[in-house]
């Protein structure tokens, strides 16, 4: 979000995307393991399936215009961010529409 705003604020223009992020690569397969460590999951499983053509393997946000444009640094690694989001959810959000336990 701190990222955003100074995007929203900044007074020059952009010359390239602004990628906001760790700057570390995750692998899909372990974005899901992450998710469910964090939501202390003992019952689902990430469910394998042949990927279709073009889908992404690996994710890596290359944030140095954003550290560089706008003095930005990340404040989480993923997990703890991760997991920030799920206590915010927990409190505030959205009760019954999704359950996390």
């Amino acid at each position: 979000v701190n990222a955003y705003d100074l995007a929203l604020k900044y007074e020059g223009t952009f010359t390239e995307p602004i990628n906001i992020g760790t700057g570390k690569e995750k692998t899909i397969l372990g974005i899901a393991n992450d998710i469910l460590r964090v939501c202390k999951s003992e019952i689902a499983q990430p469910n394998h399936v042949a990927p279709r053509f073009g889908e992404v393997q690996r994710l890596i946000a290359d944030n140095s215009y954003a550290k560089r444009e706008l003095s930005w640094e990340p404040e989480y690694d993923f997990e703890a961010g991760l997991q920030a989001f799920i206590d915010w959810y927990k409190t505030f959000g959205f009760e019954g529409r999704m359950t996390i336990e």
